[in-house]
C-alpha cells in the first residue's frame, strides 16, 4: 500500500489475520453453545482445524499477493463473519415471506453487498485504525464466546456417562444358541404415527397397511405408544430395554447433556448381546449423528457416499450456518441426495437375508421416513424436499406430502418383508416395524424450542402414538405379541430366542420432556394416552 510504512503495515496485516482467526473461533464456539451437552470435543477438531486454518491462510495469501488483494484481505474478517451468519440472512427472508429459492439468492446478494460495502469502507478510512477496531471487536467477541464453552467443559461431570454405562451393563443378557437363532430385521421409521394419529392429523386411512401386515402374520399393537416423545431418549430406552428414570434423577432436570444418551444408543445392550452370541450385525443409519453408523457393526450402509455424508454432526451444524450447506442440502437437515439414499437403503433391506451367509443376521435400520424432509411422493418419485415450515409449503400441503410418504413406505415395507420371508436359509425370521416417536404437532414444528409439557391432549397423543408391529414364526414361538410400548420389545424377542424368560416391565410409562433442550425433565402423560386421564380437549390454535 502506497505511503504505508512496512512496520506499520506488518502490524495491520497481523491484526487482520488475527481478526479472521477470531471470527472462525466465534463460529465454532457458537455451534457448541447452541448445542449444549451434545458436542464431544473430538467432534470439533477437524472443523476447528479447517475453519481456523482457512481463516488464517486466506487473508495471508491475499496480503502476499499484494495490490488490490490487500484491501480485500483487510475486509476478510467482516466477509467471513457475514459468511457464518448466512443462515440468519435466510431466516430473515423467511420471516419476510419469500420463497426458499428467492430467499437463498436474496441472502447471497446481501452477503455480496456486505463484502462490497466493506471494501469501500476500507478505501475511505485509515487502514491501521480500521484493522485495530476490527481486531478489538473480534477478539473480545471470541473471548466472550469461548468463555461459556470453557465453563461448560469444566462443569461437565462424568457421572452421567458412567451411569449410562451401568444401565447398559445391567440390561438383560440371555444366552442365545445361534445354531437355532432366527434372522432379525428391526426397522425404526422415524415419526411414523399410529393409525389413529395418521387418520386424525393427516386425513389418511392407514388401516389397509395394518390389514396387509396382519394377513402376513404380524401382530400390530392396537394402542401402541412410545415411552418418550423424542428419538434420543426413545432409542436409548428401547435398545437397552429400560426406562431412563434412574439416569434422569441422577443428572437432574436442569441438565441438558445428551452425551450419556448418545452413549446408550451407540453402546446399546441389544447389539452387544446379539453380537456376542454370534450374530452378524448390519447397521443402516441416517444423517442424525448418534445413529449415523455403529462402530460395532460388521457392515454400515448409509446409502450414498457424498462429501456431506462424510461430515460429522458438528461439522454439518457449522456448515448449515453458511451458503455451502444450501448446495448440499437445499436448506434442510438432509442432503440433496436424501431421496436416492433412502431408496438405496430400502433396496438393501430387501436382500439383507440373502447376503447373510452362515451366521444369523441382525439388521437395524433407523429410517428417516416419514421424518422431514419428505423426499418422495406416494409413487416413490423423488420430489423437492418438503418440510414445514420453511419449504414454501402450507401446512395442508405438508400433511398431504406426509401421507404420500407414509403410503410409499408402506408399500416398500411389505415388499421388503416378502423378499426376506421368501429366503429359505434354514433359519426363522423376526421382523419388527417400530417407530421411535410420533409426528411433530404443528405448534412444535413452528417453534422447536416450545415447552412440550404445554401440549394439549391432541398434541400429546400425536407425539406418542406410533406404529409397533412384529412378525415371527408362530409354529415355533406361538402367536406373536407386543405390549403397549417399545420398552418391552426386545425383552419379548430375547425371551423367545434364548433359554431365559426375561420379565417384562409392567409399568410402561410415557414421559414427555420439558423441551428439546431439557430432555431429563419429564412429565408423566401415560394416563392421557391410556384414556385414564382427561378427555380429549379442544386443539390450541
Amino acid at each position: 500500500m502506497t505511503g504505508v510504512r512496512p512496520g506499520r503495515w506488518n502490524r495491520t496485516a497481523a491484526m487482520t489475520i488475527g481478526s479472521s482467526g477470531c471470527v472462525a473461533l466465534i463460529a465454532v464456539a457458537g455451534v457448541m453453545v447452541d448445542n449444549p451437552g451434545e458436542v464431544a470435543p473430538s467432534e470439533t477438531l477437524r472443523a476447528l482445524c479447517v475453519a481456523l486454518g482457512s481463516a488464517l491462510i486466506i487473508p495471508a495469501l491475499l496480503i502476499a499477493i499484494g495490490g488490490p488483494m490487500r484491501v480485500i484481505a483487510l475486509t476478510f474478517p467482516i466477509i467471513l463473519f457475514a459468511f457464518f451468519k448466512f443462515s440468519g440472512f435466510v431466516g430473515a427472508t423467511e420471516i419476510a415471506g419469500l420463497a426458499p429459492a428467492v430467499g437463498f439468492w436474496t441472502a447471497l446478494a446481501l452477503l455480496t453487498l456486505i463484502a462490497a460495502a466493506s471494501v469501500d469502507s476500507v478505501r475511505r478510512r485509515d487502514r491501521q485504525k480500521f484493522a485495530s477496531f476490527i481486531f478489538v471487536v473480534s477478539a473480545s467477541t471470541a473471548l466472550a464466546s469461548l468463555l461459556p464453552v470453557a465453563l461448560s467443559s469444566i462443569a461437565a461431570k462424568p457421572a452421567g456417562k458412567l451411569l449410562a454405562q451401568s444401565i447398559i451393563e445391567n440390561a438383560p443378557r440371555p444366552t442365545i444358541s445361534v445354531g437355532d437363532a432366527p434372522d432379525i430385521i428391526y426397522i425404526v421409521p422415524d415419526r411414523y404415527g399410529s393409525d389413529e394419529v395418521i387418520r386424525r392429523e393427516f386425513d389418511y386411512d392407514n388401516r389397509p397397511f395394518r390389514r396387509a401386515l396382519e394377513d402376513r402374520g404380524f401382530h400390530v399393537a392396537a394402542n401402541a405408544r412410545s415411552n418418550y416423545g423424542k428419538t434420543v431418549v426413545s432409542l436409548a430406552s428401547s435398545l437397552n430395554m429400560t426406562d431412563l428414570s434412574t439416569l434422569a434423577d441422577a443428572v437432574g432436570p436442569e441438565n441438558f447433556d445428551r452425551r450419556p444418551l448418545y452413549h446408550m444408543i451407540r453402546e446399546n445392550a441389544v447389539q452387544e448381546t446379539l453380537r456376542k452370541s454370534g450374530y452378524g450385525y448390519v447397521h443402516l443409519g441416517n444423517w442424525w449423528g448418534p445413529s449415523r453408523s455403529s462402530p460395532y457393526a460388521d457392515s454400515n450402509f448409509y446409502g450414498v457416499n457424498t462429501l456431506w455424508s462424510m461430515t460429522n454432526e458438528f461439522e454439518k451444524a457449522l456448515l448449515r450456518l453458511t451458503p455451502i450447506s444450501w448446495f448440499a442440502t437445499d436448506g434442510a437437515a438432509a442432503e440433496r441426495a436424501e431421496c436416492g439414499r433412502l431408496k438405496n437403503q430400502l433396496t438393501y433391506l430387501e436382500g439383507v437375508r440373502a447376503r447373510a451367509g452362515d451366521r444369523p443376521v441382525y439388521a437395524f435400520a433407523h429410517l428417516t421416513i416419514p421424518h422431514d424432509p419428505i423426499t418422495m411422493n406416494e409413487n416413490g418419485e423423488c420430489i423437492d424436499h418438503v418440510y414445514y415450515p420453511g419449504s414454501g409449503k402450507s401446512f395442508e400441503e405438508y400433511k398431504s406430502a406426509y401421507s404420500g410418504y407414509a403410503a410409499y413406505l408402506n408399500k416398500r415395507l411389505l415388499e421388503i418383508f416378502d423378499a426376506n420371508k421368501a429366503v429359505d436359509n434354514g433359519r426363522g425370521l423376526i421382523f419388527v416395524v417400530q417407530a421411535d416417536e410420533g409426528p411433530y404437532p404443528k405448534r412444535l414444528q413452528e417453534n422447536g424450542a416450545m415447552i412440550m409439557q404445554d401440549f394439549n391432549v391432541d398434541e400429546v397423543r400425536e407425539k406418542f402414538g406410533i406404529i409397533n408391529a412384529i412378525y415371527w414364526d408362530a409354529k415355533k414361538y406361538g402367536a406373536p405379541y407386543l405390549t403397549d410400548t417399545p420398552i418391552n420389545n426386545w425383552r419379548i424377542i430375547l425371551s423367545k430366542i434364548s433359554s431365559r424368560e426375561i420379565p417384562l416391565i409392567e409399568d410402561e410409562r410415557s414421559l414427555l420432556m420439558r423441551s428439546d433442550q431439557y430432555v431429563y425433565d419429564n412429565k408423566d402423560v401415560t394416563d392421557i394416552l391410556t384414556g385414564a386421564g382427561p378427555q380429549l380437549q379442544a386443539r390450541a390454535d
